[in-house]
């Protein structure tokens, strides 16, 4: 009768894991397949909390993913009013990787446990959200085991009961590592899924952009195109009698028309010459006086607009960057700047010494800042009177093809290439792009900051 009992326990056994693995395999939902493997795990053993943590690509932490608790006390803490907010909470559940006790026990074995002085000092290397969880899940022994794909570390599947000193059978442990196993391979096909689903939506995204400009571009060809027949037609038919008054404004009209042309088909050229986001572009790195190379765009732009443009820039001030694409950069600036304001107002460019990491939380570079290093930088400040960009755009305006205003009817033109094109040459050359402030009926401010070095020595 024992041994009876004992094959139809492990009958049943192998059924709820097979019924498990089954579950976990089906499941492509990245959250909801490794919700399910904690959930899954944790009953198959009696455990009373199981965790998976992901390495991250750096191989640097170990970031808790899914937590299963049966007795509710941790899941209660976590808890939120929403999935999102919920996993936010448990991504702040952090443990050392590299170099760390669990590297080193990951290398050792298929599977291991941490105990009481383990598990402090892992609390101690631990961020805030780590030593909080090791130390208030108040575990005894905890089971690690590796998850890994193929030869590769996935993560790690932590389960214990807290406050008993527990040592899992061999027969779980063998359960939980078939499990860990199937898992792995369930986790990378759901990354997988994750990552070509995520790039489908960015081709339909791309393939929409794309069709939006084609559009767009048709009709910003067809203005300026159409204003040099009809103008040219006058001058035609006019020829005999037209006084030069009117040549001179006909003339104008043509040239401006011509001058947008000119812009258009650079932007989209300049554009299709970047390539890909992740493409190297080739440049000719030096000392440039920023103040020459802002009085150049200003100097060309002022021929074609009628507000006033009024600079703030120290001469002393120079740069390391390419100065053909910078002189863009600020012509681009200014000439957007002009599109959204009124004929009547002003334009203001100011520049200024800064350190890296007195600029904006968000733009400083921290990669940048080592070995108590501040690099000097200088912030160019591009002003205007316009309406202000709109909240929903002001996260889409550096991306091709996309302006402002959608509208086609709209009396401001352009290809929604400018500001793509100035970011991509800032970060090339060592810098950044933003929009610092857009304000209804009050104008925006665009800033970019570049290295800045000495101005180099007057040769004689």
């Amino acid at each position: 009768n024992q041994s009876v009992k004992k094959a139809r326990q492990r009958e049943e056994s192998l059924a709820a894991m097979n019924s498990a693995l089954l579950a976990i395999s089906s499941v492509l939902n990245l959250t909801e397949l490794l919700h399910k493997f904690v959930e899954t795990s944790a009953k198959l053993v009696q455990a009373g909390l199981c965790t998976f943590f992901q390495l991250t690509p750096d191989r640097e932490e170990l970031v808790a993913q899914a937590i299963y608790d049966s007795t509710g006390k941790w899941k209660d803490a976590t808890q939120t009013g929403s999935r999102e907010k919920h996993d936010d909470l448990i991504e702040m559940i952090r443990l050392p990787f590299h170099n760390s006790l669990l590297a080193e026990m990951v290398e050792a074995g298929s599977f291991f446990y941490l105990d009481t002085m383990m598990l402090e000092e892992l609390a101690q290397a631990s961020g805030e959200g780590g030593a909080i969880f090791l130390r208030e899940t108040h575990s005894h022994k905890m089971l690690m085991i590796p998850v890994r794909y193929q030869t590769e570390i996935v993560g790690i599947l932590a389960v214990h009961t807290p406050w008993q000193d527990r040592v899992f059978r061999p027969e779980e442990v063998s359960t939980l590592l078939a499990i860990s196993s199937q898992a792995a391979s369930a986790i990378r096909n759901a990354q997988l899924f994750e990552q070509i689903r995520d790039a489908n939506a960015e081709l339909k995204r791309m393939d929409k952009l794309k069709d939006e400009f084609i559009v767009t571009a048709s009709h910003e060809l067809r203005t300026p195109l159409s204003a040099i027949s009809g103008y040219a037609s006058l001058l035609k038919r006019q020829s005999s009698r037209i006084t030069p008054q009117q040549v001179l404004r006909y003339g104008t009209k043509i040239s401006g028309a011509t001058q947008q042309l000119i812009d258009l088909v650079a932007n989209m050229t300049e554009a299709a010459k970047m390539g890909a986001i992740d493409k190297k572009l080739e440049l000719q790195v030096g000392p440039v006086q920023l103040l020459a190379a802002a009085e150049i765009a200003s100097t060309m732009l002022s021929i074609n607009i009628e507000q006033k443009i009024i600079m703030h820039i120290d001469p002393q001030l120079w740069v390391t960057c390419d100065a053909l694409p910078l002189r863009q950069v600020i012509t681009n600036l200014l000439d957007n700047a002009a599109k959204y304001s009124p004929p009547t107002g002003q334009i203001v460019i100011t520049a200024s010494e800064t350190t890296l990491s007195q600029l904006p939380e968000g733009q400083v570079d921290y990669s940048k800042l080592v070995n108590g290093e501040d690099p000097e930088v200088v912030l160019v400040r591009v002003r205007d009177e316009g309406d202000g960009i709109p909240l929903e755009d002001q996260e889409k305006i550096f991306e091709k093809f996309v302006r402002a205003s959608r509208s086609l009817t709209t009396p401001v033109r352009g290809s929604g290439l400018g500001l793509y094109i100035c970011r991509r040459y800032i970060e090339a050359m060592g810098g950044k792009l933003w929009l610092e402030m857009s304000v209804p009926g009050e104008g925006s401010i665009f800033s970019f900051y570049l290295p800045r070095i000495e101005a180099p020595p007057i040769e004689s």
